[in-house]
C-alpha cells in the first residue's frame, strides 16, 4: 500500500488473531470475511469482546505522502 497524497492511519492485525476478529465464525460469511460493523478504529467491546481482548496487539501505522507499507499475506486491515 502506497500513499500518493495526504495522510492515513492504517491498523493491522495478524492472522493469528483470526478468531478474535470473528473471521470464520459466522456461517453466512466467507471464511476470511469480517462482520460488516467490526472496526479496528472504534472497538465495540460489548458486541465484540474478543476483539477488545487483543487490542494491545493491533498494529497502528501512520502514513504520509510518499510512504509505502508492506502488508503481509493474510493480515487484516
Amino acid at each position: 500500500m502506497c500513499l500518493a497524497d495526504g495522510k492515513e492511519i492504517v491498523k493491522l492485525v495478524s492472522p493469528v488473531f483470526k478468531q478474535n476478529l470473528y473471521s470464520g465464525v459466522y456461517d453466512d460469511l466467507h471464511p476470511r470475511a469480517l462482520p460488516e460493523d467490526l472496526s479496528l478504529f472504534k472497538i465495540n467491546a460489548e458486541k465484540y469482546p474478543q476483539l477488545e481482548a487483543i487490542s494491545e496487539y493491533i498494529l497502528t501505522v501512520s502514513l504520509e505522502k510518499g510512504d509505502c507499507l508492506y502488508i503481509p499475506e493474510l493480515y487484516y486491515f
